[in-house]
C-alpha cells in the first residue's frame, strides 16, 4: 500500500494516491525498479505495463514519460472528497513523450519519474544488435537510472530479444497471458483482451528478499488474475503503429532502422469501419435512454448487424471503441455498458 501522508487541504490527487494500492513496488525502498513484461502478440504487456506505470509511479505525483501515449482519467465523487474539505472531481494521468536523446543522455528531466517503454527491443536494446552504439548507450542508461532515482517498465514479446545487460538489471519479470486462451476458455469462446494471468519472476531481492530470488528458489508467484480490458481506451498502441512515430538512423549506430506502417497495419484499421459507423446509429437511437446494454446480449449484437461467427472479434474491438468515439470529438455519450467483469461508464 503506498503510503501517502495526506496534508490539512489534500488535492484530489492525494486522495487518489491514498486509496490506490501500488502492484509492483515497495514504497519505503529506492525508486529505480526496472520490471520486464514479457508474453507473445496480444498477451496483454502494453496494458499491464500501463497499469503499472500509472498506479505505482503516476499515482504516487511522480512523471511518466513513454514512447507510447497514456492518459487515464480517475473519478472522485464529492462523498469521498468532502470529508477533506474539497470537491470531488476527475483527476487525469497523462505520459509524456519520451526524446531518444535526452534518455541516452541522461537528461535530468527524467529524475524522480518513471519510464515506459512499450516494445523496448524495437528501437533500444535489441540483442542482436549487442555492439550497436544505441545499445551501449542504452545498457549505460539503464544501469544508471540509480542515480536519477527513475524507474523503468518496458514489454518484449520473449525477454531474450533483449541486450543481456538490461536483462541481467531487471527485478522483476512479468510474464504475461489472455485468460481466453486457455484451454477450457477456448471452447467456450471467451473473449481476447479482457482478463489476462501475470506469473512473476523475481530476478533480484527488491520484490520478495534474497532467499526467495528465482535463482535460489526457481519458484514463480502465481498466476495472478488481472482484469484490464477497461482500460483499452487509455492507451494508443494500435494509432502509434499507424503513424509510423519509432525512426532512428543516428550515424554512429552500426544497423540504421526506420519503422514505417505497413500495407497490413493500414489494411487491419480500415477493416472496422463498419463497427465504428453501427456504433454511431446505436448512439443516435439510444442516447436519451440512458440504459445498462450488456455488450455480449444478442439483443446488442442483433441491432448492430453482427453475425454469431464475427461477434467475438467485434466484441474485442468494442473495448477500444467505445472510448474513442468521446475522443474523435462526437460530442458526449451517455449511457453504461456492461462487460464482463466491469462496467464501463461512457461519458
Amino acid at each position: 500500500m503506498n503510503t501517502v501522508i495526506v496534508p490539512q487541504t489534500p488535492s484530489l490527487n492525494d486522495l487518489v494516491g491514498l486509496c490506490v494500492r501500488a502492484l509492483i513496488r515497495r514504497f519505503h525502498l529506492n525508486r529505480d525498479w526496472i520490471i520486464g513484461l514479457v508474453g507473445e502478440r496480444g498477451s496483454g504487456k502494453s496494458l499491464g505495463g500501463s497499469n503499472i506505470a500509472i498506479k505505482d509511479f503516476a499515482m504516487n505525483n511522480e512523471p511518466v514519460f513513454s514512447n507510447m501515449q497514456i492518459k487515464l482519467q480517475v473519478d472522485v465523487g464529492d462523498d469521498f472528497a468532502a470529508p477533506h474539505g474539497i470537491p470531488g472531481g476527475s483527476v487525469v494521468y497523462e505520459t509524456q513523450h519520451i526524446d531518444k536523446q535526452s534518455f541516452l543522455a541522461l537528461d535530468g528531466r527524467y529524475e524522480g519519474g518513471c519510464l515506459f517503454f512499450d516494445e523496448f527491443n524495437l528501437e533500444y536494446g535489441e540483442a542482436r544488435r549487442s555492439t550497436a552504439n544505441v545499445n551501449l548507450m542504452t545498457d549505460r542508461a539503464v544501469q544508471q537510472l540509480r542515480k536519477l532515482q527513475c524507474g523503468l517498465i518496458y514489454t518484449v514479446i520473449n525477454e531474450m530479444y533483449v541486450d543481456n545487460r538490461i536483462r541481467d538489471n531487471t527485478d522483476v519479470f512479468i510474464r504475461c497471458s489472455d485468460v481466453a486462451l486457455n484451454a477450457g476458455n477456448l471452447g467456450s469462446r471467451m473473449t481476447q483482451g479482457t482478463v489476462f494471468e501475470w506469473m512473476l519472476y523475481p530476478m533480484t531481492a527488491r520484490l520478495v528478499g534474497n532467499d526467495q530470488m528465482w535463482d535460489k528458489v526457481h519458484k514463480a508467484i502465481g498466476p495472478i488474475r488481472m482484469t484490464l480490458g477497461h482500460l483499452w481506451g487509455s492507451i494508443d498502441t494500435l494509432e502509434r503503429q499507424a503513424a509510423g512515430m519509432t525512426k532512428y538512423t543516428d550515424t554512429k549506430q552500426l544497423l540504421p532502422m526506420e519503422i514505417k506502417e505497413s500495407p497490413g497495419v493500414r489494411q487491419a484499421i480500415n477493416q472496422w469501419k463498419w463497427l465504428e459507423d453501427a456504433m454511431d446509429r446505436f448512439w443516435r437511437n439510444h442516447e436519451a435512454d440512458g440504459d445498462v446494454i450488456e455488450i455480449n446480449s444478442d439483443d446488442f449484437r442483433e441491432e448492430l448487424g453482427v453475425n454469431r461467427d464475427r461477434w467475438p472479434m467485434a466484441s474485442a474491438k468494442l473495448y477500444s471503441l467505445i472510448p474513442d468515439m468521446e475522443r474523435k470529438g462526437r460530442g458526449k455519450r451517455y449511457g453504461r455498458y456492461l462487460i464482463p467483469n466491469k462496467v464501463l461508464q461512457v461519458v
